[in-house]
C-alpha cells in the first residue's frame, strides 16, 4: 500500500512538470495569458446626432358634410332612436336694394311700352311659332325659388290647390326691357282673370338680385304707386335658366303652364324678345285644362 502511494505521488510531480514545459514552449500562449485581465471591460456605445430635418406640418381644410334631411329618424343604437328636426331654410336679408336707379323713361319709350302693353292684354293673335312640344307631360326639374323680399317659394305647394303660369323674363342685361315691363303691366291688369281660373302667375326674373326692385321701381315710374299682384321670384345664378336650356343674352321670354298635379301643360319659348303669347293666349290653355 505504501508503495502504491509513492507511485501516485511520482506520477502527479511528472504531470505538473510536463504542463509548465508546454507553457515555456509557446511563449505567444503565455504573452496572451498574461496580456488577458481578469475581466473585460464594457465597451461604451457612441451615440451619433442625427440632423434634425423640420418637415412642413400639413394643411387641414375644414369640410362641411351636408346630409339631405331623408329620414323621419337617426338609428343610435338598437334601442334608442333620436327624431330629426328639419331646419326652415336660409332666408336671404331683406329687402334688396337696387344697384342703380333706374333711368328715367323718354315719351317715345313711355309710346312704346303703352302699345305694347295694349297688345298683350288684349290680342287674342296666337304666337308667330308652335308651343313647344318637350316640356308638357313632365314635371320640372327645379321648383324652389327665391323672391324678391328673400323669402322661399316652392311650385309644390301649389300641388293640388292651383294651376301655376310661370312667366320667364329676359332678365337685366344693362337696361330695363321694354317688352318685359310690357308683358309685366298687362298680366297685372288681368290678374284677376287668372285668378278666376284658380291660377297663380310668379314672374321669374333672372340675373343678380338686386336688379328686381330696378326693374319694379321702373315700372313704378310708369304707373306711380305700381305694386305686382303676383310673386316675383328670381334665379340669380341661372340656374334654371341653364337646366332648362333657356339662355340668351340672359334668358328667352318663356311662359309655362302647370295643373293642380304640378305637370306642364303648355310651354311657349320665344324665339326674340318680342315673341311671347298674349294674356287671352294664356287664358285660352288654361281653358283646356279645367
Amino acid at each position: 500500500m505504501r508503495f502504491l502511494f509513492i507511485i501516485a505521488c511520482f506520477l502527479m510531480a511528472c504531470t505538473a512538470k510536463n504542463g509548465q514545459n508546454n507553457v515555456e514552449q509557446n511563449p505567444a500562449m503565455q504573452h496572451t495569458k498574461e496580456a488577458l485581465p481578469a475581466s473585460l471591460p464594457l465597451v461604451e456605445e457612441k451615440k451619433v446626432a442625427q440632423p434634425k430635418i423640420d418637415y412642413p406640418e400639413p394643411e387641414y381644410k375644414e369640410t362641411i358634410k351636408t346630409t339631405p334631411i331623408a329620414e323621419e329618424k337617426i338609428k343610435i343604437s338598437e334601442k334608442q332612436e333620436v327624431p330629426v328636426i328639419e331646419q326652415p331654410p336660409k332666408k336671404i336679408p331683406k329687402p334688396f336694394k337696387s344697384i342703380n336707379s333706374p333711368k328715367p323713361w323718354s315719351t317715345n319709350q313711355k309710346n312704346y311700352i303703352s302699345k305694347t302693353t295694349e297688345h298683350y292684354e288684349k290680342s287674342t293673335k296666337p304666337p308667330d311659332n308652335p308651343p313647344d312640344q318637350a316640356l308638357p307631360g313632365k314635371k320640372l326639374p327645379l321648383t324652389r325659388f327665391l323672391r324678391a323680399d328673400g323669402e322661399l317659394v316652392d311650385l309644390k305647394d301649389y300641388e293640388g290647390k292651383k294651376n301655376v303660369l310661370l312667366v320667364i323674363l329676359r332678365g337685366f342685361a344693362g337696361s330695363i326691357c321694354l317688352v318685359c315691363s310690357s308683358q309685366t303691366l298687362a298680366l297685372s291688369k288681368m290678374a284677376s282673370s287668372f285668378q278666376e281660373k284658380e291660377t297663380e302667375i310668379l314672374l321669374m326674373y333672372p340675373g343678380v338680385g338686386e336688379t328686381v326692385p330696378e326693374f319694379l321701381e321702373a315700372l313704378e315710374k310708369l304707373q306711380p304707386g305700381y305694386e305686382p299682384p303676383f310673386p316675383v321670384v328670381m334665379d340669380v345664378d341661372l340656374e334654371f335658366i341653364k337646366t332648362m336650356n333657356l339662355e340668351a343674352s340672359l334668358a328667352r321670354p318663356t311662359s309655362i303652364i302647370m295643373d293642380k298635379k304640378g305637370i306642364v301643360r303648355y310651354a311657349y319659348i320665344g324665339k326674340s324678345v318680342t315673341d311671347r303669347p298674349t294674356v287671352q293666349i294664356l287664358l285660352q290653355e288654361l281653358e283646356k285644362i279645367q
